[in-house]
């Protein structure tokens, strides 16, 4: 880690979700949207929901987030959610969540064995997309 950069971690109930040198933190806070570098005082903030925004290398890497705190203290970023998921995970989620929305409007029309076929396969879809999740945090 050179000096320009300091350590960052996010952690879940499930696990580590990221870690490591970044060069730059944002997130969004009960006070506000935050940003935090190199060199930042002591903080202890409630996290709010939103994107956090982790810059390492000149790329940025985006988590959907909900509840939990964020810690700064002596060159580390530690970031305890409740929920937090990458940002291609809250694309395959909200495009299951939009999946689901047009499965129920047009419910009236379809029988429900074929309404109980498609929430089953929005399930599977779910838990197949948590699984992943979790074996890549292993």
């Amino acid at each position: 880690m050179d000096d320009g950069q300091m350590e960052m971690e996010i952690v879940t109930p499930q696990g580590t979700l990221s870690g490591g040198a970044v060069d730059m933190v944002e997130f969004p806070s009960q006070a506000g949207d935050l940003g935090i570098y190199p060199g930042h005082v002591p903080l202890l903030v409630d996290l709010a929901a939103g994107a956090l925004r982790v810059h390492r290398g000149g790329q940025e890497e985006v988590f959907a987030v909900a509840g939990g705190y964020v810690q700064v203290y002596g060159g580390l970023v530690r970031v305890v959610a409740t929920f937090a998921i990458t940002d291609d995970e809250a694309a395959a989620v909200e495009e299951a969540c939009q999946r689901a929305k047009t499965a129920l409007e047009t419910a009236q029309a379809e029988p429900p064995a074929m309404i109980a076929e498609e929430l089953d396969m929005l399930k599977a879809e779910l838990l197949f997309l948590s699984e992943q999740k979790a074996r890549r945090r292993k």
